[in-house]
């Protein structure tokens, strides 16, 4: 790890994802991904949390393998357990963005 600020802010934001903490991590996860250094901006990571509910996913990570260092940042493995999603889950496949808000695609 090139920054040891880095490398604790990733093992607060693993015990968040132990812990199921989906909402408050939705939230911080454009500035983490900005000023953590994630990879390719976290888009992985958010592409899977829409998959899984976003905010209102709610099971906790199996980490798998331990935090370890990984093109200067770092890196786990973890299983996100597949839960049910809740039917009321709001805007599904709505556009958050005003600018595409009235596009037809």
């Amino acid at each position: 790890m090139w920054s040891p600020f880095l490398e604790q802010l990733d093992h607060h934001v693993v015990g968040m994802w132990q812990r199921g903490e989906w909402a408050t991590f939705c939230e911080m996860l454009p500035e983490y991904a900005v000023k953590g250094h994630g990879e390719g901006f976290m888009h992985d990571t958010a592409m899977l949390l829409g998959a899984l509910g976003w905010d209102r996913y709610d099971a906790g990570v199996e980490v798998v393998t331990p935090f370890f260092p990984s093109s200067g940042t770092g890196q786990i493995n973890a299983v996100f357990p597949v839960t049910p999603m809740p039917a009321d889950l709001p805007g599904i496949g709505l556009s958050r963005s005003p600018a595409n808000a009235g596009s037809r695609l």
